[in-house]
């Protein structure tokens, strides 16, 4: 008896697909049991402020946040009359002055003053206190908002929970609020043009995770988002003035910068060894000089702005898929990233897992769940590899967009809600 080859077939894409997805849900469970452990550390630990020379503590990124902010406070009522000193707990606690630390590459301050805003927020509550209400928050808000921008609660739950958010929340970053922001602005776009420019504007607390947006909201039809997006920017710059004043953008522009680009001349293995995820700590990675990972990255950053553009120009295209593509671009132009800023990819990689089918799900839920361990593969052969898992997430879901506006493929169901 003749075996039917066509019989046989397809047997292989659901093999595949069941053994992706048993291997990304292993590897989830492994990275979810590790960061438990973290988050049990943080509760049982001393409530030293960057107090551990490698600043490797949980919790240690929020405390420079909370930290900064404390100072901000301090002296402004102590600008406007008020009596204020720090309390003789906080310099016991505290090794190092973030703002003049004559160790920049560890504990400099190199955000924008208008990340001061949100530092100040932090600094209303005692530390501990303060860490976990901000974790809850900072989940709280992007959810609402990419549920608002039509991400339906399976999508949103896979991206916030993933290996991305873990690290953002053991670290106490920003990267929930930050990529929550990114994705609803880019998926509101169209609806509402408007509140797409006004969450773009408050990315100027952290201008490299909105670097993708002037190649959009440069486009005629975006004109009033682009309007909003500068107008919140300049009101959230002007708020900055009574609280930190003219010499916070004088120190940032004069000494800030200077941090910055000695940070990232820095020998790949002294500091944040696993935790860049651009083509610039790529190269670095891969041993190559400054000049050599600057032409890179310079070279990987024209070609994401031309795809953007091109992504962008014609009306009418997927929202969804859109959005993913760009995120994806946004890793590959940017020059200045971490583990942290990944939770917006996350959610971009629930997005395609929730979408496509067969083996294809199996592709992009590795894809998320790398979100993590790229820095664990980065700590184990001392190099990083996320920009390859970007492009490669890009590439797939250019294809799987134009595959579909080509009536290649069924068009799979809308998530976007109307």
């Amino acid at each position: 008896m003749q075996n039917n080859p066509m019989g046989a077939s397809p047997a292989r894409p659901r093999l595949a697909l069941v053994l992706g997805l048993t291997v990304t849900a292993l590897l989830y469970l492994g990275f979810l049991g590790s960061t438990v452990q973290l988050l049990i550390g943080v509760v049982t630990a001393q409530p030293d402020i960057l107090k551990d020379p490698a600043s490797l503590q949980p919790q240690g990124d929020f405390s420079m946040f909370w930290y900064s902010g404390t100072l901000i406070w301090i002296n402004f009522l102590q600008s406007h009359g008020i009596h204020a000193e720090l309390s003789p707990w906080f310099w016991s606690h505290v090794s190092n002055i973030v703002m003049v630390s004559q160790h920049p590459l560890r504990l400099g301050w190199l955000y924008p003053p208008t990340m001061g805003l949100l530092a100040v927020l932090y600094a209303l509550f005692p530390l501990k206190f303060s860490f976990w209400i901000w974790r809850v928050l900072a989940l709280g808000m992007a959810a609402s908002l990419l549920r608002y921008a039509g991400l339906p609660w399976r999508v949103i739950i896979m991206g916030l929970a993933g290996p991305a958010e873990l690290h953002d929340m053991v670290g106490g970053q920003n990267g929930a609020i930050t990529g929550g922001i990114l994705v609803s602005s880019l998926l509101l776009m169209d609806r509402r043009p408007r509140l797409a420019g006004a969450l773009a504007g408050v990315l100027c607390i952290k201008p490299q995770m909105g670097i993708a947006l002037p190649a959009i909201l440069l486009m005629r039809r975006y004109a009033v988002a682009l309007g909003v997006c500068l107008l919140v920017a300049l009101v959230l710059i002007v708020l900055t003035l009574p609280l930190e004043g003219w010499a916070a953008w004088v120190w940032f522009f004069e000494w800030s910068r200077h941090a910055s680009l000695h940070l990232v001349a820095t020998p790949f293995h002294t500091l944040f060894p696993a935790g860049g995820v651009t083509v610039f700590f790529m190269a670095r990675s891969y041993h190559a000089s400054l000049p050599e990972a600057w032409f890179c990255q310079a070279v990987s950053s024209v070609i994401g702005f031309v795809l953007l553009w091109r992504l962008w120009r014609y009306p009418g295209a997927d929202n969804e898929r859109r959005m993913v593509v760009t995120i994806c671009l946004t890793i590959l132009i940017t020059p200045y990233s971490y583990l942290y800023d990944l939770v917006g990819y996350s959610v971009a990689m629930a997005v395609m897992f929730m979408r496509v089918t067969d083996w294809r799900r199996a592709v992009f839920g590795l894809l998320w769940v790398f979100s993590g361990y790229c820095g664990t593969l980065a700590v184990h052969t001392g190099h990083i590899t996320m920009p390859a898992a970007a492009a490669l997430a890009a590439a797939l879901t250019w294809r799987e967009m134009r595959g579909a506006n080509a009536g290649k493929i069924p068009a799979p169901h809308v998530m976007i809600r109307t």
